[in-house]
């Protein structure tokens, strides 16, 4: 995999973009002359190079290839156009391309391995890309860098050996940046107050939820930011931290395990989140209701004597029975009739009458 080894400036003024970063940002050059100027910066190198004529100032990104004719020709297999043929120096090889946006990448083998520093830590390089998707299928699918992360509003972030190379939408292009980077810090507002003392024109921290950050403007005018990781491990790692060991994974159980022939019982409890809406309207009387004149104030304590209608308007409506209904209401009452005059001769005292009068 393809390493970040370095951010190069190009810059117009190289006497005052070495002081903006040597006095007020609180570098340290490593090599300093009036065509390239390195600083101790740890993990990625920050550069300095004058402004050629005819090319306008910005960042380039150079990344450590350990074989380089074997990278260009993998890179070529995924598509990649190189702007020219291998460079063969004293010091190295080098070869440059272009990404979906414009920005000018440099594959660079290097003759002796550039040590660690020791300063600030560029931590982050932001390419701000007009086209999110196509640009993230070039860092991705053709140099090959994997993904770490994709948040939310289109925020990209790839792995650049140790360096995060983010992508974001244009936000930075409209400043006229295609690329920018941050260092990271430890105690943010404990740096920008020795930084505001050594003179430099540092904003107030912010927090866009992953940690504070604060903004400065170099003399070419690219934006460059001071970033303090917020506290504790994200989502992303506090997952990753159990699968980054080599050992069988601990097993434990999802759920209480059920006893045999025990019933089962799931209980869902549902609140409602609104109110059925009840009709304003107003009931119809029911054929049977009346209004009925009524007395305010004569009933007890001062309450009415009588309702205002004579019916429940909410009763059920019963229709009278005709027809069939009227004529089985008739059998069942004349039934009843015949059976309790039945009955009633049959008693003592009824049949002795009879007997006595004759009948039978």
């Amino acid at each position: 995999m393809l390493r970040l080894l370095r951010v190069i400036i190009f810059t117009a003024d190289m006497p005052r973009a070495r002081a903006f970063y040597e006095t007020q940002v609180g570098l340290t050059p490593t090599f300093a002359s009036d065509h390239w100027t390195t600083f101790d910066t740890a993990g990625t190198n920050l550069a300095l190079h004058p402004l050629p004529p005819g090319r306008p100032a910005g960042v380039e990104l150079a990344f450590e290839s350990e074989d380089l004719y074997a990278d260009v020709d993998a890179l070529e297999r995924r598509g990649a156009r190189f702007q020219d043929a291998v460079n063969e120096a004293e010091w190295g090889r080098t070869i440059h391309l272009h990404d979906p946006e414009g920005n000018l990448i440099t594959l660079e083998q290097l003759a002796e391995p550039l040590g660690d520093g020791g300063g600030l830590a560029i931590g982050t390089v932001v390419v701000h890309a007009a086209e999110l998707e196509s640009t993230g299928k070039f860092y991705r699918d053709v140099l090959g860098l994997p993904f770490r992360a994709a948040a939310l509003s289109g925020h990209l972030e790839l792995d650049a050996g140790g360096t995060r190379l983010a992508l974001e939408p244009g936000e930075g292009r409209r400043r006229g940046q295609t690329v920018s980077f941050r260092f990271d810090v430890d105690h943010l507002g404990d740096w920008i107050d020795e930084a505001r003392e050594r003179g430099l024109p540092v904003g107030n921290p912010f927090d866009r939820g992953a940690g504070a950050m604060a903004l400065a403007v170099d003399p070419d005018g690219n934006e460059i930011a001071f970033h303090q990781a917020a506290e504790g491990d994200g989502l992303e790692e506090e997952m990753a931290d159990p699968f980054e060991s080599d050992a069988v994974p601990r097993r434990s159980a999802i759920r209480k395990p059920v006893r045999k022939r025990s019933k089962a019982v799931s209980r869902v409890a549902i609140k409602a989140t609104h109110s059925p809406k009840r009709s304003t309207a107003r009931r119809r009387p029911s054929a049977t209701t009346r209004a009925v004149a009524s007395v305010r104030g004569a009933g007890p304590a001062g309450t009415r004597l009588k309702p205002r209608r004579t019916g429940d308007e909410k009763k059920a409506r019963v229709k009278p029975a005709i027809g069939r209904l009227r004529k089985a209401e008739s059998r069942t009452l004349q039934t009843s009739k015949r059976a309790a005059a039945s009955a009633s001769k049959r008693r003592p005292v009824k049949r002795q009458v009879a007997k006595r009068s004759g009948r039978r």
